[in-house]
């Protein structure tokens, strides 16, 4: 089976400089650095059954700078219609979010950079490990 990324898209971002006279309730983040991270995948059931999804979400506060929250689309195509032997393997749930997580990176570089930001290269993932957590093993 072939598989090629389609798309990247932003579907959610929001930026909060912080200074001292800003609260920022949602995370209590002023103090510290703060990332946190998670993926979801999806399969669609529309009318092309060669799709699915991997949707990351993201939380980002650089002490006493910023907070940004934001959620990354990437969407791949399949040569041959998706099957359930596809969908309980582990290549949509490992090796997908690890083809697209450098665009994530490279997304929140670019927009923090041309925030006027400096820029914050996420850490490395271990999908692997990431799945086997969300699985239980």
């Amino acid at each position: 089976m072939k598989i090629q990324l389609k798309s990247n898209k932003v579907l959610f971002l929001q930026f909060f400089p912080i200074d001292h006279d800003v609260e920022v309730s949602e995370v209590e983040i002023k103090n510290q650095d703060h990332f946190s991270f998670d993926l979801e995948v999806s399969f669609p059931t529309q009318k092309n059954h060669k799709l699915f999804t991997v949707t990351t979400q993201a939380t980002l506060a650089q002490k006493d700078q910023y907070l940004l929250q934001i959620i990354f689309s990437s969407e791949f195509e399949t040569n041959k219609i998706i099957d359930t032997k596809f969908k309980a393997s582990k290549f949509p749930y490992i090796n997908a979010p690890a083809i697209a997580y450098p665009f994530f990176r490279a997304t929140i570089a670019t927009i923090l950079i041309n925030s006027g930001w400096e820029p914050y290269y996420l850490p490395s993932v271990n999908f692997e490990k990431l799945y086997n957590e969300k699985i239980g093993v």
